[in-house]
């Protein structure tokens, strides 16, 4: 059985992945759609970060539980939705006592 060679253009023809020219600027798309407004885009994901003991864990809980419950979140109008909160923080900083 042998392998068939393609191109790297005919690779990137023909998968189902949109490629990205990385040798040119990656511009920021300021035209999203927004779960919140200027907060959190309604497709892809979001991340907050911070100093440590700065409250972030709060804020996202915060967040997703208005999301969740489609209720505003400080001031501003939420399209309410399917959360999924995936803590990546250090195996240190959390405690299950």
């Amino acid at each position: 059985m042998t392998e068939e060679r393609v191109t790297l253009d005919e690779y990137r023809r023909r998968s189902r992945f949109d490629w990205i020219d990385t040798s040119q600027p990656i511009e920021p798309v300021l035209d999203s759609n927004w779960r919140i407004r200027d907060v959190l885009p309604a497709e892809g994901s979001g991340v907050i970060y911070g100093r440590s003991g700065s409250g972030k864990t709060f804020a996202a809980i915060d967040l997703c539980c208005h999301v969740a419950a489609g209720r505003p979140w400080r001031g501003h109008t939420t399209k309410g939705g399917t959360v999924a909160y995936v803590a990546l923080e250090g195996a240190g900083s959390q405690s299950t006592a």
